[in-house]
């Protein structure tokens, strides 16, 4: 069984923090060659107006951390955002993963070199101009190269003030991660992505068809992530890409009891050269399929 350490600081306003290593002071350091910070898009946030929380990742060279769905080896990198009670707290957004080879052809889905897992937060209307609002984050990781894995925890507790206005923090950061976001909206896709829909006729035990149909021929490099829980396998996967129409079917193992959402992300590379996402959802578990002879409602927008 693998063993972390834990990592924890507090600042009184956190737009950039990065998490400290608290070891006892007869333990020797260790390289740690993932190295978390904590940031926030706002220094004073308004009451109502959503911002965004984010912990950016800097990697070391021939090292990795992992997506939501680490691949057929590893651990999904978790990051929980905690605000007091009325504060909405969205799931966490991951940038567009990439695949890279692990030793043994074994695949893995996740980030090299930097990357940051954002959260948006809305405040309730009523919560009071001069005040603090106190917040903590957690992470968990797991950073790998071709020879070994070492697994991170860390804690960060900070607070931010409220005030009447917003004040902007960060702002080049957030912008660049927010455009590596896999896109969910159809409409910002016009021209390029026509629609998404999933299917398993065969009822909860078997396989799975998710089929994203393009406007016109497919662009370049498509490849696709599915993002099952650690209990559930892609058993028989497999992608292609006919006509206009870029299909994955898998069967997922075992099939969960109840029924969970599970996040389709396609990466492809468009007529510039850049590397985009499309990201849907479908359902997965107990009476999870459409009834019969019909696919399932077409799904592109945020869960």
């Amino acid at each position: 069984m693998r063993t972390a350490a834990w990592f924890s600081t507090v600042l009184a306003v956190s737009t950039l923090v990065t998490f400290a290593d608290v070891r006892a002071a007869d333990e020797p350091a260790k390289k740690q060659h993932a190295v978390g910070e904590s940031l926030v898009s706002v220094s004073t946030i308004k009451p109502g107006e959503p911002f965004k929380v984010g912990v950016r990742f800097k990697i070391d060279p021939e090292w990795h951390i992992y997506w939501i769905n680490p691949g057929e080896s590893g651990q999904a990198t978790e990051i929980k955002w905690t605000f007091p009670e009325g504060y909405k707290v969205s799931r966490t957004e991951y940038p567009t993963p990439i695949n890279f080879p692990q030793p043994g052809d074994v695949k893995g889905y996740g980030y090299l070199g930097e990357v940051m897992l954002m959260a948006t937060v809305t405040p309730p209307a009523d919560v009071k101009p001069g005040t603090d609002v106190p917040f903590s984050v957690k992470a968990n990781w797991l950073v790998c190269s071709s020879e070994m894995c070492i697994p991170g925890k860390a804690k960060f507790d900070g607070k931010l003030a409220v005030a009447d206005s917003a004040t902007p923090a960060n702002e080049d950061v957030f912008k660049q991660w927010n455009d590596r976001l896999p896109v969910t909206n159809l409409s910002k896709l016009k021209g390029v992505v026509k629609g998404a829909k999933w299917q398993q006729p065969g009822g909860v035990d078997g396989p799975v068809e998710l089929v994203l149909s393009w406007e016109n021929q497919p662009p370049a490099k498509v490849e696709w992530f599915v993002g099952t829980p650690d209990s559930v396998l892609l058993k028989d996967a497999k992608a292609s890409t006919e006509g206009s129409e870029s299909r994955f079917t898998f069967t997922p193992t075992p099939a969960p009891e109840e029924v969970i959402k599970v996040p389709a992300v396609v990466a492809y590379t468009d007529a510039a050269g850049k590397r985009q996402g499309v990201e849907f959802t479908f359902k997965i578990g107990k009476n999870p399929a459409a009834p019969k002879g019909q696919a399932a409602a077409s799904r592109i927008d945020p869960q």
